[in-house]
């Protein structure tokens, strides 16, 4: 708690001390860092600070509250504000974030009091970084507003994909959680675009519809493709209950699906695939028909398994099935294990 006088500059660099900017900013996501940067606490000890700095120190003061709370969201997470292969203003800007993030910190550790603190000096360090961050703001305001026009457009592309995907399989309300996520960041990019230029500069540039320049990459598309099918699974293993099927229609589905994994491989070999369409519905038969879930589903296992080592006998993916074949204790052993199988035949469907 600070107990100094509240007219001096040690009480305001104390009062900011206090607030643990330190921590709050590298311990967190960058989404609750952003949150940070509004929460009143801390506008309201950074602005008891400039305050103060603007009374004692005899240099006009540049740097306003948010700017300061953006040291410390630049300082830690640069890679996601800046870029990871910085230029020269953006190298300059990173440093002196660093800089004064732990200036006050490392002075206080190396000095027996902030009576001595040299005002001056540090509102000039502040002036320098707001002067750095302003030109860094006006050199890349075009190409941050082209990177949130396509990060809004890739987004709303995907959220229409995904709903579509969701409702196809009847599951929508299932996936409403993840698809609230894309939805939310949609918005937090609407009004960092909205604040760069202004509702009637966005309100242009969504009606010229612009083309999305592929922000939303391969491996974001893999990441909302790794939601459905966790999601999927999770619906699986919550519709048997007691061992009594809630839902037929996901266990039909599976068969469906497992057959038109073989319909790929064999294509017109007829006979084969005659032989394994018989020996899956017979298994689909029994797993809605049974008290016997758990069996006909390691029964269906096996059917993928032994196929498995037809089609690729050298596969690596068979030694970890058959490890796990030894230990099954649950049901939750086996759809993990049906779930690995057939995130591999999905491979030779996709491929």
């Amino acid at each position: 708690m600070n107990s100094r006088p509240s007219d001096t500059i040690a009480f305001y660099i104390e009062t900011v001390l206090d607030l643990q900017l330190i921590d709050t900013f590298s311990n967190k996501t960058f989404d609750q860092a952003v949150f940070s940067m509004t929460d009143k606490q801390n506008i309201n000890g950074v602005q008891t600070l400039l305050s103060c700095l603007k009374k004692h120190t005899s240099v006009e003061l540049l740097i306003q509250t948010r700017e300061f709370l953006s040291i410390y969201m630049i300082c830690f997470f640069h890679n996601d504000i800046l870029s990871t292969k910085k230029n020269e203003t953006e190298e300059l800007l990173y440093e002196k974030c660093k800089e004064l993030v732990y200036y006050i910190p490392e002075y206080v550790s190396n000095n027996d009091t902030l009576e001595d603190f040299d005002i001056d000096i540090y509102t000039k360090k502040l002036n320098t970084f707001s002067v750095l961050f302003s030109m860094w703001k006006k050199k890349d305001k075009e190409s941050q507003k082209k990177i949130y026009l396509s990060l809004y457009l890739d987004y709303t592309d995907e959220i229409e994909t995904f709903t579509q995907k969701a409702n196809d399989i009847n599951k929508f309300e299932y996936y409403k959680q993840y698809l609230q996520q894309l939805l939310d960041m949609r918005d937090k990019i609407k009004n960092c675009l909205i604040q760069l230029v202004g509702q009637q500069e966005y309100d242009i540039l969504e009606t010229d519809g612009l083309h999305p320049i592929g922000i939303f990459t391969k491996n974001s598309k893999h990441l909302i493709e790794n939601y459905l099918i966790e999601a999927y699974w999770n619906i699986f293993k919550t519709n048997i209950q007691n061992k009594t099927i809630q839902d037929t229609n996901i266990i039909t589905k599976l068969g469906v699906t497992v057959k038109h994994y073989f319909t790929h491989i064999y294509k017109k070999n007829e006979d084969k695939l005659q032989k394994l369409y018989n020996k899956i519905d017979f298994i689909i038969d029994k797993i809605l028909q049974t008290q016997n879930v758990e069996d006909y589903i390691i029964d269906l296992i096996y059917l993928l398994y032994n196929e498995l080592i037809f089609i690729q006998p050298t596969h690596s993916i068979l030694s970890k099935v058959e490890e796990k074949l030894e230990n099954i204790d649950t049901i939750d052993d086996s759809i993990y294990i049906l779930k690995i199988l057939m995130k591999e035949y999905n491979t030779y469907v996709i491929s």
